[in-house]
């Protein structure tokens, strides 16, 4: 039993010399490092919340000198770079799931559609008054033209007819909930306005 001891303390005196040696060669490269850690020290028993882990870790990763360890510096390179690697990662996720289903995304289609239908139809109808009052009166600015010339203007059939298209929105208040008949439906009701509108523009 005795000798187990005595060789116990005989490691413990060599691991303590190899510590020592070991530190006084990093001391020769950081001469002020015992002060600096003691510094270190207390200013974690003052402003640390020691019931705070994340503080505490935050503190410990300040010890002087961790910084200049080329283990150290390694794992947080890693670190760093992993973290970029999840940024962009996290990126990645949001803009494939941004881009949404197929589904979803002709639900879209269907939807901007159904808006743009009505708009063509009333930009049609402004492009065709402008050419016929500039064709017909010579200009296109309504403020010159009396209301009867104005009348003239909107009341032929080419005009008319195109004022009065309408498309009334079969996806407006659905908030999404479609079936699959009415994606059907709506598909055939814009294909079908869409003909009709191609029509008005050739007469």
């Amino acid at each position: 039993m005795e000798r187990n001891t005595i060789t116990e303390l005989t490691n413990l005196l060599t691991s303590l010399e190899s510590a020592k040696a070991e530190f006084e060669k990093w001391q020769a490269k950081h001469p002020t490092i015992v002060q600096d850690r003691l510094q270190w020290v207390r200013q974690g028993n003052r402003e640390v919340d020691q019931y705070n882990s994340a503080e505490k870790a935050a503190h410990a990763a300040k010890e002087p000198g961790l910084g200049t360890l080329p283990s150290v510096v390694a794992a947080r390179k890693r670190l760093d770079a992993a973290k970029q690697e999840l940024r962009e990662a996290q990126a990645a996720v949001a803009d494939a799931e941004a881009a949404g289903t197929p589904l979803s995304n002709y639900i879209d289609a269907l939807s901007n559609a159904e808006t743009l239908i009505s708009g063509l139809a009333a930009g049609a109808a402004r492009q065709r008054k402008l050419e016929l009052m500039e064709s017909v009166f010579g200009t296109t600015n309504s403020d010159r033209l009396s209301r009867d010339a104005m009348n003239n203007i909107r009341f032929r059939p080419e005009v008319a007819k195109l004022e009065a298209f309408r498309y009334t929105k079969r996806l407006d208040g659905l908030d999404g909930a479609i079936g699959e008949a009415k994606l059907a439906s709506t598909h055939a009701s814009i294909a079908d306005a869409a003909g009709r509108l191609k029509s008005l523009l050739s007469e």
